[in-house]
Order: structure tokens, then sequence, then C-alpha cells
């Protein structure tokens, strides 16, 4: 018999062994019996790991890549039975590093770890009264919006007053990105019965509280979509991460869903009812930007409204696949001009794309606050049309 054969018989013989013992020993003693194979077994699959990494696959997971997922994802020291468990999986083939974490991150236990720890979940939505009047409820994981009105303190203040300033009744407001509905509800009272708001949020979550936010305030004059807006149709994925998600192309993998949703996605263009005269945009999409005005190019040039947009070179390079020049030279060649909002509530007016992207490098924030207008163009008056026929100024 070859020292190979034997090895293996041996090791059949004394696993069945293993087994036996169990089922005999007194119950007080199984447990120390179970450990005892569980650590025999993971010493033999160790060694078949470290065969792997000699037999050229250095980028397959290890005994200590497994530890690490529990400390890291799960938040606690392994078991006997999960570490055997997953390092006997890793060991029956080599196993990427990646597709070992997307085995902890689609688990149960990594979900309710994020629900219980981070939140993750929307819990029961808070409602905080705002000074301008109305009540926005917020969730309890939602850190940008939801934490700065919770504590009082004015959310994007510079960007709201400009914005203020621009919708009155009749207005037509498009809010891409609403997330909970801050501009979607301030909109909405500011433009009145007359006017029509546009409201595009693609995460579930959000789209629930921002649902609820417009029954608490009584508006009727909101279409409500929950589909992301890029530059054409198609299946996206939508990262949660508090308030704020991320959108990203779907790769087809299923397990992602553990940590995200599938949503539908719309160009602008193909959403807007072509006879709708649009005054103003907010677009606030992480970085989706690009993807959201290119989608948008027909009614851009149509309507000439005001836009109003999270300026990140970074992201748009992430998620839009365009540079911070690209974005602004496609909104020049529709004839705006840019200016810049400042937090401490300075404007600061550019006349060119790149005078935009030297600020940019300039400054300290992430992003930056931008409005563009249509170069020549006034604030057109509401009031011609406040009393134009519903089914002019609906969306489809």
């Amino acid at each position: 018999m070859s020292r190979g054969l034997e090895a293996r018989t041996c090791a059949s013989w004394l696993g069945d062994l293993g087994r036996r013992a169990v089922r005999a020993a007194p119950p007080g003693t199984r447990d120390a019996i179970q450990v005892a194979r569980f650590r025999s077994q993971r010493m033999r699959d160790s060694i078949r790991l470290r065969r792997f990494r000699w037999q050229g696959h250095p980028e397959s997971a290890t005994a200590g890549d497994v530890r690490a997922c529990y400390r890291l994802l799960l938040g606690r020291e392994p078991d006997e039975r999960g570490l055997c468990g997953h390092i006997h999986k890793i060991a029956s083939r080599p196993t990427p590093v990646d597709e070992l974490v997307t085995n902890f991150v689609s688990s149960p236990e990594f979900r309710q770890r994020l629900q219980r720890t981070f939140a993750f979940t929307t819990g029961t939505p808070e409602p905080v009264d705002l000074h301008a009047g109305f009540r926005l409820y917020v969730r309890p994981d939602d850190a940008e919006v939801g934490e700065a009105l919770r504590n009082g303190r004015a959310y994007e203040e510079h960007v709201t007053r400009r914005l203020t300033d621009l919708l009155s009744p009749g207005s037509v407001f498009v809010d891409i990105g609403a997330s909970l509905g801050f501009y979607t509800v301030l909109a909405g009272r500011l433009v009145g019965p007359s006017g029509r708001v546009i409201s595009c949020e693609p995460g579930p979550q959000n789209h629930s509280v921002l649902l609820l936010n417009i029954v608490t305030n009584h508006l009727d004059n909101v279409d409500l979509f929950p589909l992301a807006v890029s530059d054409g149709p198609s299946v996206l994925f939508y990262s949660r991460s508090g308030g704020n998600g991320v959108i990203e192309r779907f790769d087809g993998d299923p397990r992602t869903l553990g940590v995200g949703d599938l949503v539908e996605a719309k160009a602008l263009d193909r959403l807007i009812d072509p006879d709708l005269q649009v005054d103003v945009m907010k677009v606030d999409v992480e970085g989706a930007e690009g993807q959201v005005l290119r989608g948008a190019e027909k009614t851009i040039r149509r309507c000439s409204p005001t836009i109003f947009f999270e300026f990140s070179p970074p992201a748009l390079e992430v998620r839009s696949g365009m540079t911070g020049i690209e974005l602004l030279r496609l909104l020049a060649s529709f004839g705006y001009s840019f200016e810049i909002l400042m937090p401490d509530g300075a404007s600061v007016p550019v006349s060119s794309p790149e005078d935009v992207m030297r600020v940019f490098n300039e400054n300290t924030h992430d992003h930056l606050d931008v409005m563009a207008r249509a170069q020549g163009a006034e604030p057109r008056s509401p009031t011609s049309d406040a009393h134009e026929p519903a089914n002019r100024r609906g969306s489809r």
C-alpha cells in the first residue's frame, strides 16, 4: 500500500472512529470530543491551504483570512464549528478572498449585525418640526439630512435659500435623488396646487419615508417615482449607506442583494412629458450626475431649467465614467454658466468650466454646490400657466 493511500485510509478510519466515539461518549464529554475533531480537521485543511499557495494560487484565501472575516465582519471570535466549516470549504478548492468575504456579508448573522450595531434598517422614523413650517420624518441612521435636522441645524441653507428664491406658485421642480424628501416637501409647499414636483428616489427605505413625508404634509402636487434616473433604461444595484445610497452597475451576482437592492433606471427625457416646462432641477446622486444629465439633454435644451447639483470629480469618475471638466463642458454646451454656492452663504460666479475646476482644487471640501443657469435666461414667471390643466402639466 502506498504512503498516500495508507494515510487516506488511516484518516478515513480515524474519522469513522471519531464519529462513533462522539455517539458513544457521555453527554458531558461529547462537546469536547467534537471540538477535538474540529481542530483535527482544521489542521488537515490548513495543510491543504498551504499546498494551494505552493501550487501557484497566491490569491487563495487562508485560515487567517477566515479569522479576520469573523473579527471584522461578524465582530466576534470564531466558534470552532463555524471556523472548521469555513476553512474546510476554502480548502476544497482555491477560493479568492473576495469570494470568502461575499460569503460572510451574505450571511444572516452579518445582516443582523448591521441592523443591531449600525442601525442599518430604517427603524422608526422620527418626526422633526422645521422652522420652514412643515414636519419631516427622518431615519435614525441618516447621518446627513436627518442628523442636521434632528439637531436643529439648517440643512444646506446656502442651497435652500437660492432654490427658494426661484420657486413660486405654478413652478415645476424636479428632485433627482430626493432621499427623505427635504427638497421635495419644501418645493411642494412653495409651488402650491398649481405647480408640480417630480421626485425620484430609488432607495426602497428612503422611498418609504419620502412617501410618509408627502402624506404628512398633505401634498397632492408631487409625482413620486421609485427609480433611479440615468442615461437610459437599465437595472442598477443600489448599495444602502445610511441616508445616502450609492448606485452602481449590477454585475449579475445575486449574492450582492444581501446588502442592497436592484432598482430600475430611466432617462429623465423618457420620464417627463415633453409638454412639461421644467423650471428648476436639483440633482444629488453621489457621482451619477453625469449619467443623469446625459439622459436629460432634450429636457434641458427645451426648458433651460436652473440646475442645482453637487460637483465631485472623484465621484463622477467612479459613478459616471466622466471627468469633472467633461461634465462642466457638457452643461456649457447646453448654454449654461455656473455659480458656486459656498457653505458660508457666499456665491462665486465663474465664467468657464476651468474656473469651476480651479475653485474645486483650491477647496478643502469633498464637493462643491453648483448652480447652473442658462446664459441670458431670466427666471420664468409661472403665473402665465398657473391655471393650466393638470393633464398638460403632468409627467408620464
